[in-house]
């Protein structure tokens, strides 16, 4: 079952279900866009016993691909705030806590932010080379 996850695969589970449910998708469909876009191991199959809790996890290239299919960040699809995103740390629920942190360093190594150090070297840069 689902108790029996971890926080980020739970959170991967619910938003896959949610995002499929919010389409109006069934198992199937969702199913053949996996195939189409790579994941031929997402089969209506493997998906119903993800969303039933038979199945643990996701591979990563799982992820990948159920991201593309939905055109959401996979940072998204771990996220346990679910995609609204409306949760915050400090929860005091240690699990949930841990899996938004760990979203969040998803989202940090995908699309990382250029900070302040970052932005100066870049002006720098194409400075010296106009």
């Amino acid at each position: 079952m689902l108790e029996d996850q971890g926080p980020a695969s739970t959170a991967v589970v619910q938003n896959v279900r949610s995002l499929r449910r919010s389409r109006k998708w069934s198992a199937r469909m969702l199913a053949e866009r996996c195939a189409t876009a790579g994941a031929s191991s997402l089969t209506s199959g493997t998906l119903a016993a993800l969303e039933s809790g038979r199945r643990a996890s996701v591979t990563v290239d799982e992820l990948v691909v159920l991201a593309e299919v939905f055109d959401v960040a996979a940072q998204k699809l771990l996220d346990p705030r679910g995609l609204h995103l409306d949760r915050q740390r400090g929860t005091g629920d240690r699990a949930m806590d841990f899996a938004v942190e760990l979203a969040d360093a998803v989202r940090d190594v995908v699309d990382p932010a250029p900070g302040a150090a970052v932005a100066a070297r870049v002006r720098t840069a194409r400075r010296r080379m106009a």
